[in-house]
């Protein structure tokens, strides 16, 4: 949540400096600080997506009960967020030498060619699908199993499946990206990454979330029907 909220703040100065325009429309002062946002707020974008499949997982992990597989998977799927998260971070700051080079012109830079870091980008976004979505499948794999009637099981799996949610927001994402690396108008480009981002990880927060408050709805609901004559 901390991620969270320092990535909102620095989209809100991004907007304020002009981020969400096309670059025609701004100063070159504009341009180049909005650039620089840009680039610094990927990692606390990154940190945040990973922190929030993380406590996914290891909420998952309290609820599942005794079982090896489902532990050692989710153990997998932890590290392999983090590790995930801190190549993205490692390859954004290094693609470029000096790393400012992303966002103000150097003579003596050198950068990684567009194509490459675009592979990069294709192969993490579909790998980071792929984690949301076996988030939301695993508790099926028990919550099916529980001596509960069918309508409370389905429920349980919709209010922890909501994942799929924010892997179908993942996999959009990935369409987002350019298919080969030039973005002519970076800052205008790359807004609907940044929204279908935010949205993905906003899914995930939600979804960890629901399952504490799902007690309390679920009492609700019931002493609700039964005031009504309903139950």
């Amino acid at each position: 949540m901390t991620f969270t909220l320092v990535y909102s703040s620095l989209y809100a100065a991004y907007a304020q400096l002009g981020g969400c325009r096309h670059v025609q429309h701004l100063t070159l002062n504009q341009t180049t600080q909005a650039t620089g946002i840009n680039w610094l707020n990927q990692p606390f974008t990154v940190l945040a997506i990973a922190t929030s499949k993380v406590s996914v997982a290891l909420l998952i992990l309290r609820l599942q009960g005794p079982c090896k597989w489902r532990a050692y998977l989710l153990y997998f799927l932890a590290a392999s967020i983090w590790t995930y998260a801190a190549a993205i971070i490692v390859v954004v700051f290094t693609q470029c030498r000096p790393s400012y080079a992303l966002w103000t012109e150097q003579e003596d830079s050198s950068c990684m060619q567009a194509e490459y870091f675009v592979y990069i980008g294709y192969s993490s976004a579909g790998y980071a699908a792929f984690q949301v979505l076996a988030l939301a499948i695993i508790p099926m794999t028990f919550i099916l199993k529980l001596q509960l009637s069918l309508h409370k099981r389905l429920s349980l799996c919709l209010v922890l499946g909501v994942g799929i949610f924010a892997s179908a927001c993942a996999i959009v994402k990935t369409t987002k990206l350019s298919e080969d690396g030039s973005l002519a108008d970076f800052i205008w480009d790359t807004l609907p990454i940044f929204i279908w981002t935010a949205n993905e990880v906003n899914i995930i927060i939600i979804g960890a979330c629901i399952p504490a408050v799902y007690p309390l709805v679920s009492s609700y609901i019931e002493k609700h029907y039964a005031s009504h004559g309903l139950g």
